[in-house]
């Protein structure tokens, strides 16, 4: 497996198709993530191509298996000194192999080289209890909760915010 650091202008047709699939066919029930917003091909390209993310795929052969996206504004004066996990999502038939260690791993170590970066935080559906232990893993202490924060299918859920301080 190797990890690489996303650079839109660099995809192909063939693989923004591979890239989808991956987006389509990783979402559990655990996710909050809008996958609804990721539908098509040239849903995705817009995605990629937002200035504030940075895209981390993980790739078996040449294969999408797992990806990272990661908001951080470098061109905001109050915002640049964290980045933020957005989305983390695995193969559903990649899933506890040690994908989303070794992908949130790269991620950090990538992270933690911008001098910039002081704080890396994420926020995680209270109820998904794998990412959490993943989190915990990585070094990520809780430093908030939110209720009621998000609607999954009409039902209210409880966010909690992670951190890992630099």
């Amino acid at each position: 497996m190797h990890i690489l650091e996303l650079n839109y202008k660099t995809q192909s047709d063939s693989e923004i198709e591979s890239l989808l699939y991956m987006f389509i066919n990783s979402y559990s029930e655990e996710d909050f993530m809008a996958s609804q917003e990721i539908i098509d091909t040239e849903a995705l390209r817009k995605i990629l191509q937002h200035n504030d993310l940075i895209h981390f795929i993980a790739y078996e052969d040449k294969t999408p298996i797992a990806y990272c996206q990661i908001i951080y504004k470098a061109q905001s004066a109050n915002f640049n000194s964290g980045a933020k996990i957005n989305a983390i999502s695995v193969l559903p038939s990649k899933r506890g192999q040690g994908v989303g260690l070794l992908l949130l791993t790269e991620v950090i170590n990538a992270l933690e080289s911008n001098p910039k970066i002081k704080n890396i935080y994420l926020d995680v559906a209270k109820s998904n209890e794998t990412a959490i232990k993943l989190y915990k893993q990585l070094g990520f202490q809780k430093a908030g909760e939110l209720k009621n924060l998000f609607t999954k299918n009409d039902v209210l859920i409880d966010i909690e915010t992670y951190s890992l301080n630099k």
